[in-house]
């Protein structure tokens, strides 16, 4: 069906969405297609992107020339569980992701 795309998101325990993303924002949606078949899509997620606990995927399917906007919509399809221990705070981080900043560090007289 022209006019496809997929919407997909990463909702943590608590219900807050991590990642957000739909194949409408790449430079070329390939969704969007006359062929028909099996496809397959892969998405990655940033390392580190994810803290320690469970999540879950979310995954839409849309048209903007369906009959009904929302083709099909499968909450909490898949759930995951994030287990890391590679750092004295990987399993005590209170924040969203897992992201190590990089810290740059200058003498300033």
């Amino acid at each position: 069906l022209r006019g496809t795309y997929l919407h997909f998101t990463v909702v943590n325990a608590e219900g807050i969405t991590i990642f957000e993303t739909d194949s409408i924002e790449q430079n070329e949606n390939t969704i969007d297609t006359n062929k028909t078949g099996d496809f397959i899509s892969r998405i990655i997620i940033p390392r580190r992107g994810l803290n320690t606990g469970k999540y879950y995927l979310n995954l839409g399917i849309a048209s903007l020339n369906a009959e009904v906007f929302q083709i099909e919509s499968l909450e909490n399809f898949i759930s995951f569980e994030v287990i890391a221990d590679i750092t004295s705070r990987d399993l005590t981080r209170r924040a969203v992701t897992s992201t190590i900043l990089d810290w740059k560090t200058a003498l300033v007289s």
